[in-house]
């Protein structure tokens, strides 16, 4: 590390213009996004979180959240086998994991999870969440901190079926703008008629909202989470570009890192 004191002592620089150098150096920001490494599937059908290479503390912070991430599904998928009765066990009982890397630099690491849990109950359980960090600092990115509070109702926490801990967003605002693209992201699962219902009694203001950056589209996704298993179809992911975004308020340093986005 540079000392700076000593340096003021062979310099005409002022100690203090060097002392806010030091202090307002630029973060961080991984333009280049980091290496990340497949692991293996922690068990058959269940995919390991890719870890991040590095070892400064903020990566360091991230693989850590990444092994318990790990740990916290092969608990839930040997508690879901303990849960399934005999008669009710079938080939397909168990469960499943997929994740993909939906953002890779620059500011921050975005995963997208796909879970299949059928326990020996009467229908399957699909999950579906992202778990997005800081580049910068290694924390879970706080949404609240991100975007404007014009766009940001009420934040709290969900769960995902393994019992991780999801940051979601219920806002009026962010409704307002996934009902307006929601028609044309149907799905499979979703005919004409079922879009109506799905816009005339499911999607209302009260349903929390999971966010997550893709670099693909270089927009932010939102996702109703939570929603009962009967209508768990409704939960379509919607891109909220760039332009939408500025439209409400959306700061620049985040709209030009989104354009910027690595898959």
């Amino acid at each position: 590390m540079v000392n700076i004191f000593s340096l003021s002592c062979r310099s005409s620089v002022p100690a203090s213009l060097l002392m806010m150098t030091a202090i307002f150096l630029p973060a961080v920001t991984y333009a280049e996004g980091v290496t990340l490494h497949r692991q293996a599937a922690i068990a058959p059908d269940i995919a390991a979180f890719p870890r991040p290479e590095g070892n400064t503390p903020a990566l360091q912070r991230i693989n850590k959240a990444l092994e318990k991430a790990d740990a916290r599904v092969l608990s839930a998928a040997k508690g879901c086998k303990g849960n399934a009765t005999e008669d009710s066990l079938t080939k397909a009982d168990g469960w499943s994991r997929k994740i993909s890397v939906t953002m890779n630099g620059p500011t921050y690491l975005s995963y997208f999870v796909s879970d299949f849990a059928s326990c020996g109950g009467a229908h399957p359980d699909y999950g579906f969440f992202p778990l997005v960090y800081s580049l910068e600092t290694g924390s879970p990115v706080n949404w609240v901190r991100v975007l404007p509070a014009s766009l940001i109702g009420k934040a709290s926490l969900d769960s995902a079926e393994d019992g991780t801990q999801l940051g979601v967003v219920q806002s009026a605002a962010l409704m307002k703008l996934y009902r307006a693209s929601y028609p044309r992201q149907g799905n499979a699962d979703l005919d004409a008629d079922a879009v109506k219902e799905c816009l005339a009694s499911v999607l209302t203001d009260e349903v929390p909202f999971m966010l997550w950056p893709d670099a693909k589209q270089h927009a932010l996704m939102i996702q109703p989470s939570g929603l009962p298993h009967v209508v768990a179809a409704c939960a379509v992911g919607v891109p909220l570009t760039t332009d939408i975004l500025q439209k409400n308020g959306v700061s620049s340093a985040f709209l030009s890192v989104l354009e910027q986005a690595r898959p």
